[in-house]
């Protein structure tokens, strides 16, 4: 049992940037907002990237490299395919495939995402999910 005294009480103003944050650093895996194109340039990157894939974040947000690359060759049409369906039917998406780690090595991921919509367009701005490492589902 934690001992009360040491507990801090997060203000209401302050609550949804905490409760976020502490969750985006316990999860073996990642949230990102990226752009809907060939790449995935990434806009955001949660610090689960650099744990799970061991990469840099600050190298692939702005297109310093690119996040499709990262996909398995053989599953980046199925990747691109089931996410554009998804957009299509303005619907969520359920992927599971593989990322190649900085050591080479793939790791099997499920990511759940969205497409983030302009108002008064429709047109798709973002793209926001999270991906998780799936060894560490079971």
């Amino acid at each position: 049992m934690p001992n009360s005294a040491n507990l801090r009480i997060v203000p209401p103003s302050e609550y949804p940037n905490e409760f976020f944050a502490s969750v985006a650093a316990r999860i073996e895996g990642f949230f990102y907002r990226c752009l809907n194109d060939r790449d995935y340039t990434m806009l955001r990157l949660t610090s689960g990237f650099d744990r799970v894939l061991g990469y840099s974040s600050a190298d692939f947000v702005n297109a310093r490299h690119s996040f499709a690359a990262l996909i398995h060759p053989d599953e980046l049409p199925g990747v691109y395919g089931a996410i554009e369906d998804a957009l299509a039917r303005k619907a969520n998406w359920l992927l599971t495939y593989r990322l190649r780690t900085s050591k080479g090595r793939y790791v099997q991921v499920r990511e759940s995402g969205a497409g983030v919509r302009d108002p008064k367009t429709g047109e798709v701005m973002y793209l926001d999910g999270v991906i998780v490492d799936a060894q560490r589902l079971t």
